[in-house]
C-alpha cells in the first residue's frame, strides 16, 4: 500500500523535508505505485568525491536501491545527457515503468556513459508526460550533480505540473552541488510538486538518499512511536556537533537541524537498529533558532522529538600579503569553522558574488595555511573566508601588481625544429609556453610546455608548415595571455645521400638529415601514396645514418622525411628494380 500524498499537498502550501513529512497520513491507499528514477549522466558526472567518480558512486547507490526495492511496484528509468556532448534533447526512457527485471535495470545503468548537458527540467517534465498515462500513482525521483543548464527553470516545471493537477510527485537528490544557492532551483522543484528534498554530499549520504525516497514512494506509514535527543541549546554556525538519541531506527530515520521556515538544513542518517547512539551533525550557516529533530519518514507523525537550538556568529581570521605579482603562489594563514569540508578560503575580485571563486582551498583543521594561486589579471581582488559556499565570513583585500615578464626565443627556427625558450615571470604547472598562428584565439596552442617553479628554459617544436608565428606565455586563472614574441618558422631543411635505385628485396644504407622534433620518422613507400600513408618506417636518429631493406615490389618508390605532426618535409625518389 502506498500513501498520496499529493491530493492532500493540494490544500496546504508546499514544503520540503521535515515540513512534508509532517502530512503524510490519513490519505487514499492505492496498490500500486508507478516511478520513474532519472539519473544524471552529465558531463560532470565524472567529478569525483573521495577518489571515485560521481557516476559510479550513484551506480552502487542505484544497486543498492534495487536490493531493497518493494516489487509491489513499477520501476522505470529516464537519464539524460548520456549519449551526446552540447545537446540539450539528450534525453531518453531507457526502461518504462513496470515490474523490475533487477538485472536489466543494473545493467542498463552500469552502461551509461556521462558526457553531456543538465536538461533536468525538460527530463521532468517528460518523465511525467510518460507517467501521466497511467490511472497509478506517478512519482519521479530525481539525482543531478548540477544546475538546470538548457535554459528552464525547474521551479517553474514544478509548479506547472502542479497546476495541471497530475497527481505527480517530484522527489529530488542534489548530489554534491558545491553550495546552497545551486540547491535553489532543484529543492523548488521538489516543492512544488509536494516531493521532498535531500542533498548528499558523498557515497553515504547518497544511498541514504535514494532508499528513503523509494520508502516514501512505495511503502505505508505507522501510526505512533517516540524518541529522545540529547544535545547543547545552544553552537556556532557552520560547525558540527554531538547529539544523542534514542529511537525506532528504521529505514529512513534521520536527525536533522531545520530552520524557521520548516527547510532542512543538514542531517545525518540513524543506522537501522542502532536505536541508541550519538550522531555528528553537521550545522547551517547563519545565525539565529533552529530546531533538532529526531524524524521516522515512515511514522505518524514523523517527528518523534524535537529541541530548540540556538547558532551564534561564527568567528574566522585571515592572514596574508596585502600585494602580491599577477600567477604568484600566495601565502595566506586561516582560522575558522571547519564544518563537512563545504567551507573554504578563496580569490575573487573585489565586488564578486558570494559563490564566485578564481581558486579555492578548503578548510579541514580550525587552523590552517594555504597557497593559492594569484589571478593572472592585476587589479583589486579579496581573500574570503566562506561558509557553505555562499556566505561570505570575513574577507581581505588583496591587490595583485603586473609581475616582470619576458619571452626569449629565437626570431627564427626551422620546421619541425625543437628549439629552446627562456622565461621570465611566474611559474606554475598551469601556466604554458606554447607557439601558434598571430590570428590563432587565445586558447590555441600546438607545442606546449607547463611551466615548473625553478625552471627558466624550455623546448618545444615548431610548426611543420613554414610561416609566421608568435611564441605566447598563457597564465590561467582566468585564462591570458600574458606575452607574446613573433617567430618565424622557415622550410624544413633536409639533406639526403641515397641511391636512385636499388633492388628488390635487397639491404641498402642512406644518410637523410633533417629536423630533430619529437615524433618524426622516415617511411618507405609507393610514389604517389596520400599524405600520411606509411608501411615500413623508422624512427628519425641522431646520425642520419639509416639501413633498409628494399621492397620485394619493383616500381616507383619514394623515402619521406615526415614530421612529429605527420607532414612530409621531404621526399627522395627510389627505383626498385
Amino acid at each position: 500500500m502506498v500513501i498520496s500524498m499529493r491530493r492532500r499537498l493540494l490544500l496546504v502550501p508546499a514544503i520540503t523535508g521535515l515540513g512534508l513529512a509532517l502530512m503524510l497520513a490519513s490519505a487514499p491507499l492505492l496498490a500500486r505505485e508507478n516511478v520513474i528514477l532519472v539519473l544524471d549522466a552529465s558531463g560532470s558526472m565524472w567529478g569525483q568525491i573521495d577518489g571515485r567518480s560521481k557516476v559510479e558512486i550513484a551506480r552502487d547507490a542505484v544497486a543498492g536501491l534495487l536490493d531493497s526495492w518493494n516489487t509491489d511496484h513499477h520501476l522505470g528509468l529516464m537519464a539524460y545527457g548520456h549519449n551526446r556532448r552540447g545537446d540539450c534533447a539528450d534525453i531518453e526512457l531507457l526502461i518504462e515503468p513496470g515490474p523490475l527485471d533487477a538485472s536489466q535495470f543494473r545493467r542498463t545503468v552500469n552502461s551509461l556513459n556521462a558526457r553531456g548537458m543538465t536538461p533536468l527540467s525538460a527530463a521532468v517534465q517528460q518523465a511525467a508526460a510518460v507517467l501521466q498515462s497511467s490511472e497509478q500513482r506517478a512519482t519521479v525521483i530525481l539525482v543531478s550533480d548540477g544546475e538546470e543548464n538548457c535554459g528552464l527553470d525547474p521551479c517553474q516545471i514544478g509548479s506547472q505540473l502542479a497546476a495541471e493537477g497530475i497527481d505527480f510527485t517530484a522527489h529530488v537528490v542534489g548530489f554534491d552541488l558545491g553550495d546552497a544557492d545551486r540547491e535553489a532551483g532543484l529543492r523548488c522543484l521538489a516543492e512544488n510538486t509536494g516531493g521532498m528534498y535531500f542533498r548528499a554530499d558523498d557515497a553515504a549520504s547518497l544511498s541514504q538518499s535514494l532508499g528513503t525516497l523509494a520508502l516514501l514512494s512505495t511503502e505505508t506509514v505507522r501510526q505512533g512511536g517516540s524518541a529522545t535527543l540529547k544535545a547543547p541549546a545552544s553552537a556556532v554556525e557552520a560547525t558540527r556537533i554531538m547529539v544523542g538519541y534514542t529511537g525506532p531506527a528504521e529505514r529512513g530515520d534521520y536527525l536533522a537541524v531545520v530552520d524557521g521556515e520548516g527547510r532542512e538544513r543538514g542531517y545525518s542518517w540513524v543506522g537501522q537498529g542502532e536505536t541508541q547512539g550519538e550522531l555528528l551533525l553537521q550545522l547551517p550557516p547563519g545565525p539565529g533558532i533552529y530546531a533538532l529533530r529526531y524524524v521516522a519518514a515512515l511514522r505518524e507523525p514523523p517527528v518523534l522529538a524535537e529541541q530548540a537550538l540556538e547558532l551564534s556568529p561564527a568567528e574566522a581570521m585571515i592572514t596574508g600579503p596585502e600585494n602580491v605579482p599577477q600567477g604568484s603562489l600566495v601565502n595566506v594563514q586561516v582560522r575558522g569553522p571547519v564544518g563537512n569540508g563545504r567551507n573554504w578560503l578563496t580569490i575573487v575580485p573585489v565586488g564578486a558574488g558570494a559563490g564566485e571563486s578564481l581558486g579555492w582551498q578548503h578548510l579541514t583543521e580550525p587552523e590552517q595555511s594555504f597557497e593559492l594561486l594569484a589571478p593572472s589579471e592585476p587589479g583589486e581582488y579579496e581573500l574570503r573566508f566562506v561558509l557553505e559556499g555562499n556566505s561570505v565570513l570575513v574577507s581581505r583585500p588583496l591587490r595583485v601588481s603586473p609581475a616582470e615578464i619576458l619571452i626569449n626565443g629565437p626570431e627564427q627556427v626551422g620546421a619541425g625544429e625543437r628549439f629552446d625558450v627562456r622565461l621570465v615571470g611566474p611559474k606554475h604547472s598551469d601556466f604554458w609556453i606554447t607557439i601558434v598562428e598571430p590570428d590563432a584565439g587565445d586558447g590555441a596552442y600546438r607545442s606546449w610546455a607547463a611551466l615548473e617553479i625553478g625552471r627558466d628554459s624550455y623546448d618545444l617544436i615548431a610548426p611543420s608548415a613554414p610561416g609566421n608565428y608568435e611564441l605566447r606565455y598563457l597564465l590561467t586563472n582566468p585564462f591570458r595571455v600574458i606575452a607574446r614574441q613573433p617567430i618565424e618558422v622557415l622550410a624544413a631543411a633536409v639533406r639526403w645521400q641515397a641511391p636512385a635505385s636499388v633492388t628488390a628485396g635487397e639491404r641498402f644504407s642512406f644518410v637523410a638529415t633533417g629536423p630533430s622534433g619529437e615524433g618524426s620518422y622516415l617511411t618507405l613507400v609507393p610514389a604517389g601514396s596520400p599524405e600520411g600513408h606509411y608501411e615500413t618506417w623508422q624512427w628519425t636518429s641522431a646520425d642520419g645514418v639509416y639501413d633498409w631493406i628494399a621492397p620485394d615490389s619493383a616500381g616507383s618508390w619514394e623515402l619521406r622525411y615526415v614530421l612529429g605532426d605527420g607532414a612530409t618535409a621531404a621526399a627522395w625518389p627510389l627505383a626498385v628494380q
